[in-house]
């Protein structure tokens, strides 16, 4: 007969290779778990100066049409068009198309307001 190992060997070292396999899955998933919040951070803090740009020069944009005379009256146009759908403000948006051959009161705000887009 062959010679066999003492069963508390062989269980002795499944014992330890089970053990050593979940402490280098649970290692494994902590460094993963760890890289990817690293990453996060690091594009977050990328990220943050070029949204904070983008969102300034939107509202200086916004205060720079804002300060516009033309902007107002257009805005007042706009309001005057999509605002008053029959009612008081009827008779202005009539009296508006008058002006032009355009189909709707948009179209005559929009090309009072813009003449260099046709």
């Amino acid at each position: 007969m062959a010679h066999k190992p003492p069963k508390l060997v062989i269980e002795t070292a499944l014992t330890v290779t089970i053990v050593l396999v979940a402490f280098s899955s649970s290692n494994f998933r902590r460094s993963v778990v760890h890289n990817a919040e690293l990453f996060m951070q690091f594009m977050i803090q990328d990220r943050k100066p070029a949204l904070q740009s983008y969102l300034a020069s939107i509202e200086a944009a916004i205060l720079t049409n804002g300060s516009v005379p033309l902007t107002a009256k257009a805005m007042k146009d706009l309001g005057v068009t999509w605002g008053t759908r029959g009612g008081a403000g009827e008779k202005e948006v009539q009296n508006l198309s008058m002006f032009a051959s355009a189909a709707s009161p948009y179209d005559v705000h929009f090309e009072r307001n813009h003449p260099a887009v046709k």
